[in-house]
Formats: structure tokens, C-alpha cells, sequence
């Protein structure tokens, strides 16, 4: 009999380390959850969203869609600083102004090295400048220079090919040979 209960004993033992341990993983993917949904609970949010699944339900397959979707949620939403879309468990905020746009504390460190351009400032500073470099990207302006950005793209490729098969090798030493401000 004390040995029928010895194997017994190692199976129960096994059993319940699996269920305690699929108990705790459990308990640990929730708790964090459930704390960024009652942390951002007064946050206007679209209507269906689900626990887990979050707003996947509503969202459009098609990315042109998708993008034209987010731009009517901003306009239903216009009347709030933010609001947020759950995409499964991970949360995403959505400015539905740039007025209540404001950078982190990190990039005051910035400051002393690129002083407060388009990267590092905020408010009517950031959309005057904004609005002034929009027009320098779009597409109608950029594809007069496709052609010679296309040629600089082919060099870098011939001097990386060189290197290719070799071992590490620093990368960087290779773009002086092309015109940064095509590579950035």
C-alpha cells in the first residue's frame, strides 16, 4: 500500500506544479493587463472593444481602409484631446490634435545639439515648421530625384557587395563615398 501511494504522490505533485504554475503565468499576463485597462479607463475609447481582443472586431482588413477608418475616428473624436483603440491587449493612444502634442523630458537633452527644430520643439514653433517642410516631401517633388538617388543606391550596393562574405565589417565607412543627403 505505501508503495501504490508513493507513485501516486509524484504524479499528483507534478500535476498540481503544472496547474500552480499555469496559475501564476495566468495570473501574471493578467494583472498586467488588467492594470493598463483600469490605468487608461478614462480615456474615450471606440465602441467595441472587447477584453483580449481589444477593437480588432471593427478594424478593416485592407490598409488603404484601415487608414481611411483612423482618419474618421479622429473626426469622431475631434471634441477630445486622445482617445485609444485596443489592438488585441496593447493599448495605442491617437492625438486627434497636434495642439496636445508635447515631447518627453528626453528630448531636452537634445536641445543644446540640435536646438529646437521640427525634431525637438512643439506647439506653433513645430507646426510653422511643419508646414514648412511638408511641401519639400511630397511625392511630385521626390520623383525628380529618383533617378539620381536610384544611381547613388547602386554604388553603395557595388562597395557593400565588395564586403559581402567577408566577416563584420563597419558599414558606415562606406556611405562618405555617397552624398549623404541622398542616404538620409
Amino acid at each position: 500500500m505505501a508503495v501504490l501511494l508513493g507513485s501516486y504522490s509524484i504524479a499528483l505533485f507534478g500535476t498540481s506544479f503544472v496547474i500552480a504554475s499555469l496559475t501564476y503565468i495566468t495570473y501574471r499576463l493578467l494583472s498586467g493587463y488588467l492594470h493598463k485597462w483600469f490605468t487608461m479607463k478614462p480615456i474615450p475609447e471606440l465602441e467595441g472593444t472587447y477584453p483580449i481582443i481589444g477593437n480588432a472586431l471593427v478594424f478593416k482588413n485592407n490598409p488603404g481602409d484601415f487608414f481611411g477608418q483612423i482618419q474618421d475616428f479622429v473626426q469622431e473624436f475631434s471634441d477630445a484631446p486622445l482617445f485609444k483603440i485596443w489592438i488585441g491587449t496593447l493599448p495605442c493612444t491617437v492625438l486627434t490634435n497636434a495642439v496636445h502634442m508635447e515631447k518627453s523630458y528626453a528630448y531636452t537633452f537634445l536641445h543644446p545639439w540640435l536646438g529646437t527644430g521640427l525634431l525637438t520643439s512643439t506647439g506653433p514653433k513645430w507646426r510653422q515648421r511643419r508646414k514648412m517642410l511638408t511641401p519639400t516631401f511630397h511625392f511630385s517633388i521626390l520623383t525628380e530625384f529618383l533617378e539620381v538617388m536610384n544611381e547613388q543606391a547602386e554604388i553603395l550596393v557595388e562597395k557593400l557587395a565588395k564586403q559581402a562574405g567577408k566577416g563584420p565589417f563597419n558599414c558606415f565607412n562606406h556611405y562618405p563615398v555617397c552624398p549623404g543627403h541622398y542616404l538620409w
